[in-house]
């Protein structure tokens, strides 16, 4: 008797909210979502503006630094970055890789939103880690913020793969097949990523490769 009259309590709600269960839960996952997106919005805003009143990231975690990272912040990093990508089609390959995900974002906005929101933590993560000799500390973080947002806001992370993977095929095939480089994503992630957009940028508003 107990469980008709919690059957028919929850028939009543259900016909009194004019929505059925599976509607119900719809509508909260739709909440989540849109809570989510200004969560990482608001953290967004204050990653970039972290970043912009301290260029050097989070303070290291010990005081050595290695000899392999010699730039400090992304606008330091800028000119050696122009000069490994010196060969025209390296950076055409770039601009391939880069034009494609950009379209990839547009169309998925939540792979945009864990991509900067990867950037932030990466970029953060560069000082952090500088006595390391390589970017791997960095990238790991990168990486797993990368997947759990895009996660969190579509429930799937086959669209970050792909994104990843075309990327940075273009990139590295761009370093190995013309540049005849290592690519400088391997020492600094987080700030090869921003600069791959920022050369793509400079080239459409200069109109020269």
């Amino acid at each position: 008797m107990g469980s008709g009259r919690n059957g028919a309590n929850k028939t009543k709600k259900n016909v009194s909210s004019g929505l059925t269960d599976v509607e119900t839960k719809q509508r909260g996952k739709k909440t989540l979502h849109n809570f989510l997106v200004i969560i990482f919005t608001v953290y967004i805003a204050i990653g970039i503006a972290y970043i912009t009143q301290h260029p050097e990231g989070l303070p290291s975690l010990t005081e050595e630094r290695s000899e392999a990272k010699p730039y400090k912040s992304f606008p330091e990093f800028f000119p050696f970055y122009l000069q490994e990508h010196s060969d025209v089609q390296c950076r055409i390959s770039h601009y391939i890789g880069t034009t494609i995900v950009t379209f990839m974002m547009v169309l998925n906005p939540s792979t945009l939103f864990a991509l900067m929101v990867g950037f932030i933590n990466g970029y953060l993560a560069c000082g952090l880690f500088a006595f390391a000799d390589n970017g791997l500390y960095e990238a790991l973080v990168m990486l797993c913020t990368f997947f759990i947002v895009e996660y969190s806001l579509s429930k799937s992370i086959k669209g970050a793969i792909l994104a990843l993977l075309i990327g940075y095929a273009f990139a590295w095939v761009g370093h190995f097949m013309f540049e005849k480089n290592v690519p400088a994503t391997f020492i600094y992630p987080s700030f090869s990523l921003i600069s791959d957009f920022k050369m793509l940028f400079q080239a459409i508003a200069t109109m020269e490769p």
